[in-house]
């Protein structure tokens, strides 16, 4: 039954066939007449579409057809179409100090998507978090404010969800400790980020991100303590691109504030978590402060981007890093396997 009428009119006439239809991306006229060949068929023999001659600085055409005449005209028209490109801006997501956060026409690599924090000290502190976004990771960090090292066992989320551990540091004369742990595509939902330790001295903060790289989701880790200081500037080095970086431990002087990166929980009691982007591969912080002098220490974590797939070798196309390149020539990277002939 398929090309049924064209067959036989072919059948009937003699003179027509069925060519093979190749569909164009930007001739709406090219897409037109094929439809029509596929419905009626094509006259058999070889025809002049259109010829062209140049004389005293002049391009003269003329058309045999009716559909060379609208194809070129069609694409007179395109070209007097203005077009635009759009840059992708990578930047942390906007939010009040509440947490609320803000519409933005800016497109995010990694983002916030919220936090909790329980500062009552407890041997199993326990955060209700509401979890949504792709590529999530959750960040889950303890601390014990006496008791000294190992007072923290682990964490979890959604009771079942067993948080890895990043790393940890002891501070303030070795007596307190802060760690970090994380879980990596953690259910989405309304679920309990919980930490349990052997003494009843632990509190808990939980940070959860999205459009985080799901096969390799660390980037770095490290730790960072400072005593008798007014300023707390950790820092990590990043080993690619468009990272994030979060800080979380405890101070004793109170309730942090952040000048450089957001602080996106803080309490009275000295704990506190924040985060900040790392935009370019190298030493990448945050600043906090304004508890005037005190004993800090902090666990810090890049968290690596969602990796962009495509060829193997690129690095980047027409100035834009290969990581910020969603699409090639209306194609999704992932699809391409070379370009110009690039693997």
């Amino acid at each position: 039954m398929k090309n049924l009428l064209p067959k036989l009119l072919s059948y009937i006439t003699g003179h027509r066939y069925v060519p093979e239809i190749q569909w164009a991306s930007k001739s709406w006229t090219h897409n037109v007449f094929r439809l029509y060949e596929k419905v009626f068929g094509r006259k058999y023999g070889i025809r002049c579409e259109v010829s062209a001659y140049w004389e005293k600085g002049r391009v003269t055409y003329e058309f045999h057809t009716i559909e060379a005449a609208l194809a070129h005209f069609e694409a007179r028209i395109r070209g007097l179409v203005p077009k635009f490109s759009f840059e992708k801006v990578y930047i942390p997501q906007l939010a009040f100090s509440n947490g609320m956060k803000t519409p933005s026409p800016y497109l995010f690599a990694i983002a916030y998507d919220t936090s909790g924090i329980q500062s009552t000290a407890s041997s199993t502190p326990t955060i209700s978090l509401t979890l949504a976004g792709s590529d999530r990771l959750l960040i889950l960090a303890p601390d014990n404010g006496s008791g000294g090292t190992s007072i923290i066992t682990g964490t979890t989320w959604n009771t079942t969800e067993i948080g890895t551990f990043l790393t940890g540091v002891a501070f303030g004369g070795g007596n307190a400790e802060t760690r970090q742990y994380y879980v990596n595509n953690p259910t989405s939902g309304t679920h309990n980020a919980a930490a349990a330790g052997l003494n009843s001295d632990i509190r808990l903060i939980a940070s959860s991100y999205t459009g985080v790289n799901q096969s390799s989701p660390i980037d770095a880790s490290t730790t960072q303590s400072n005593a008798s200081t007014s300023s707390f500037v950790p820092a990590i080095t990043t080993t690619q691109d468009n990272c994030y970086i979060v800080v979380s431990g405890q101070n004793n002087g109170g309730t942090a504030t952040a000048s450089v990166g957001t602080m996106r929980q803080a309490a009275g009691t000295g704990r506190m978590l924040g985060d900040n982007s790392a935009p370019t591969t190298g030493s990448n912080s945050m600043t906090m402060g304004g508890v005037g002098t005190a004993s800090w220490g902090a666990s810090v974590v890049s968290l690596a981007p969602v990796a962009a797939a495509g060829p193997a070798n690129l690095k980047s196309l027409d100035t834009n890093v290969k990581a910020n390149i969603k699409s090639y020539n209306t194609n999704v990277l992932a699809n391409i396997k070379s370009i110009n002939t690039n693997p």
